[in-house]
């Protein structure tokens, strides 16, 4: 696919300072729908918008494959690609996941302080419990903010 609009912005607590990775539960299905930009406020800019601008600084290749797994964000510059972390401050930070190939599909985002892992399992990387989202829907803190859409909780639901 070729440059759809949009975006999904998630709203996250981060409990420390600390180097981040993010993963996604991701569907590319070929060399057509494999990519999304990528933002993280703080400490990307605010005000950038790559759909406009098409700074690779911000694309991630997304590993092809046409069932659900986890792959990490990454870079992908014109001279390759590159695992990507952030240097996270304790408290909210914004990350948003823009459409780059309108074909890739993301399913749920996991963020981790375990930067130097290089393989889902090494990271820790697991989708929501039952407790997770039993903790959100029963007033505890929403680690999205849903600002009143079913974002927060959408990958459990559409699973059952």
């Amino acid at each position: 696919g070729g440059g759809g609009q949009g975006y999904a912005k998630f709203i996250v607590n981060i409990p420390k300072k600390d180097k981040y990775a993010i993963w996604g539960r991701v569907i590319a299905w070929d060399g057509n729908s494999d990519s999304f930009w990528v933002t993280v406020v703080p400490p990307d800019p605010e005000d950038q918008n790559p759909q406009q601008t098409q700074d690779t600084h911000y694309r991630w290749a997304v590993q092809q494959g046409n069932t659900w797994h986890w792959d990490r964000v990454n870079q992908w510059l014109d001279g390759g690609t590159f695992e990507r972390t952030w240097e996270l401050p304790e408290g909210e930070v914004t990350i948003t996941i823009w459409v780059r190939e309108d074909a890739t599909m993301l399913d749920c985002l996991f963020i981790t302080n375990n930067a130097d892992a290089i393989d889902p399992n090494s990271a820790g990387v697991r989708e929501p419990t039952d407790e997770d989202v039993q903790y959100q829907l029963t007033g505890g803190k929403f680690a999205v903010s849903p600002k009143g859409k079913l974002a927060t909780t959408w990958a459990r639901i559409k699973s059952e």
